[in-house]
């Protein structure tokens, strides 16, 4: 009861102009408010990528578009601007000079997940790819996707430390 009061009051009030515009910074307010929550809160920023951005684990976009992950996973670093294409974007003319020259062994030293080994393993086939990382997981996630983009056989995987 006291619910239909309110909202009476207020369609009562908003038919003068000046109402109107007083409400309009508190809605401008609460609006941007919403928007701070958004893109503080990780939690809604992931889940909005993941379903309207990225709905499947894939690089979009970069020298290595079209690499497939097998889920929205990394090791030490940001998987998003891997997926979007940003990441290399400042080594770009780096990897492509590298692919140009067709180098026949490259070694990825701290090779986490395998994004650059994985990347210059599909797109130089005929090179040695030696993935050295001291983490077993960012190994075994970085097999992983060498298998996902059969590029394994191009790929050693080795490790040290507590993984070896």
């Amino acid at each position: 009861m006291i619910r239909n009061y309110f909202f009476k009051a207020i369609r009562f009030l908003f038919r003068y102009n000046f109402f109107w515009k007083l409400s309009q910074p508190i809605i401008k307010f609460a609006d941007n408010l919403k928007h701070q929550k958004f893109w503080t809160d990780r939690r809604a920023i992931d889940k909005h990528i993941k379903q309207q951005i990225l709905k499947t684990p894939i690089v979009k976009n970069g020298i290595f578009k079209g690499m497939v992950y097998p889920d929205f996973l990394a090791a030490g670093s940001a998987i998003y601007p891997k997926f979007i294409g940003s990441y290399e974007r400042e080594l770009a003319p780096i990897l492509e000079q590298i692919i140009k020259e067709k180098y026949d062994l490259i070694i990825d030293v701290g090779c986490a997940e395998g994004y650059y080994a994985v990347g210059l393993a599909m797109l130089m086939p005929n090179a040695k790819v030696i993935a050295y990382d001291t983490d077993p997981r960012a190994r075994a996630l970085c097999k992983q996707i060498a298998i996902l983009n059969k590029a394994e056989a191009g790929i050693v995987f080795e490790g040290g430390g507590n993984g070896r």
